[in-house]
């Protein structure tokens, strides 16, 4: 998977360099990294930690675990692997991103299958069957906004990071790929030495 996203991320800066410098592009490719990286290690993680507290992962009713791992999880992925980026480029530390995520993940599905449904409906020329299916995609986006901004009007939502430098932002990800990585490193210096 990293390298399909490597290969996705290099291709798309050939057709055109200056995409490197995209934050869009910078930000999805971090979060799909996240979700390569992390999600297993965060899934194992959680289930470790309900079997402690003396639930079985199994048990729980599937729309729980669902959230949980498909939403929280996932969430936390991709956040984890986005923050640095955005701190950087924003000067912000958003303190109820992962609630709001938490929100609007359940409807990105609907945003994405449903809005791609009734595009192709509509290119096929079914007008009006394509735009009865971009009615749901339509609910999901307004509720996606109405979150977004519920949830930054928070007080205290935010916090103004004076400076986050280039060189704090690469530290970051050096911290993060090296907790993921440890394991591996440490198995490396034991048979270098």
């Amino acid at each position: 998977a990293l390298v399909s996203l490597t290969l996705a991320c290099a291709l798309m800066t050939v057709l055109n360099p200056l995409a490197l410098w995209d934050v869009g592009l910078q930000l999805s490719s971090l979060a799909t990294a996240g979700l390569i990286l992390f999600v297993p290690t965060f899934t194992r993680g959680l289930q470790h930690g309900l079997l402690r507290i003396g639930i079985a992962p199994a048990r729980l009713p599937g729309a729980v675990r669902s959230v949980v791992e498909d939403g929280l999880v996932v969430t936390v992925a991709a956040t984890v692997m986005t923050l640095p980026l955005i701190v950087y480029y924003f000067g912000r530390l958003s303190l109820v991103s992962l609630g709001t995520n938490l929100l609007i993940v359940p409807v990105q599905p609907l945003v994405m299958l449903g809005g791609s449904a009734g595009v192709l409906a509509g290119m096929a020329g079914l007008d009006l069957p394509g735009q009865v299916m971009l009615w749901a995609p339509w609910v999901g986006l307004v509720w996606t906004v109405a979150v977004v901004r519920a949830t930054a009007s928070l007080p205290g939502a935010s916090w103004e990071i004076a400076a986050f430098p280039l060189p704090a932002m690469l530290g970051a990800y050096l911290v993060l790929f090296g907790l993921f990585w440890r394991h591996r490193l440490q198995r490396w210096a034991a048979h270098s030495s």
